[in-house]
């Protein structure tokens, strides 16, 4: 019996790699439906010379294990640390079909809608000047419940597709940029955050001083180009515009079936 589920779990992955993969191309747009792609691309392309590339990061079968470890703070930490590498979503995809468990693959979609979203952004705004941090932000004052001297930034929320994903969580105190402690009075904190980022341009680290979990971090997040806020985001309800998001739900779809059905808890 163990035998026949191993054949059959074997006969189901190599239809899925070439069954899937025209699927999982098409949503992300590789077959050239989304704009700067085709033969003139491809012909510019040629005339360049080759760069040198480093090896495509991808999902290790360790890290797979942590994704679905028994400590919550060994997932967390293998979540984050997949969300701040430049993964395909091609790489994610495959690490999503390997998965076994529900907890890994409801993990593995998170990371692979950031990675879609951070992909689909460097190929569309690659061009833009203006730099944005990607994170929901709020003012906080000193007090003596919070024990800050002076104050600070909270995130509410990083946005999928943008840096600060991965390498920000929600619940982090941002307490100085570059090693300087927002001013104690005349302006908000979250308006020097935008101001400095403003000064910035997209691929520039901002070195940011964070509390997390009572711990004093260190953090460089590189900026992403502005435009891709309004393009890609609602700016009320932080929600995927329609275009976007059904170019991801397609993705997620065809990343679904190319995969064998998940183990149940």
């Amino acid at each position: 019996m163990v035998n026949e589920r191993w054949t059959k779990r074997t006969s189901f992955s190599r239809r899925a790699r070439w069954l899937g993969a025209a699927a999982l191309a098409g949503a992300l747009g590789l077959c050239g439906a989304l704009p700067g792609t085709g033969p003139a691309r491809a012909r510019a392309a040629a005339t360049q010379p080759a760069a040198t590339t480093r090896p495509a990061a991808r999902i290790t079968a360790q890290d797979l294990a942590q994704l679905d470890n028994d400590a919550w703070k060994v997932r967390e930490a293998a979540t984050q640390r997949l969300l701040a590498l430049d993964l395909t979503p091609q790489a994610v995809a495959a690490a999503y079909a390997r998965a076994r468990s529900p907890e890994q693959r409801q993990r593995l979609e998170l990371i692979a809608e950031h990675q879609f979203l951070r992909t689909y952004i460097a190929a569309h705004f690659s061009s833009d000047t203006s730099a944005a941090l990607g994170v929901r932000q709020q003012m906080v004052l000193p007090n003596e419940d919070n024990g800050l001297k002076h104050p600070a930034v909270r995130v509410e929320a990083t946005l999928p597709g943008f840096p600060a994903t991965g390498r920000l969580q929600t619940g982090d105190l941002i307490l100085a940029l570059d090693g300087k402690p927002f001013p104690d009075a005349g302006q908000d904190p979250a308006t020097v955050l935008r101001q400095q980022v403003l000064g910035l341009r997209p691929g520039d680290l901002l070195h940011l001083t964070v509390q997390r979990d009572g711990r004093t971090l260190q953090v460089a997040v590189p900026l992403a180009p502005a435009s891709a806020l309004g393009a890609l985001l609602d700016p009320v309800s932080g929600e995927l515009l329609p275009d976007i998001a059904q170019r991801w739900r397609d993705f997620r779809q065809a990343m679904e079936r190319s995969a064998p059905p998940a183990r149940r808890p």
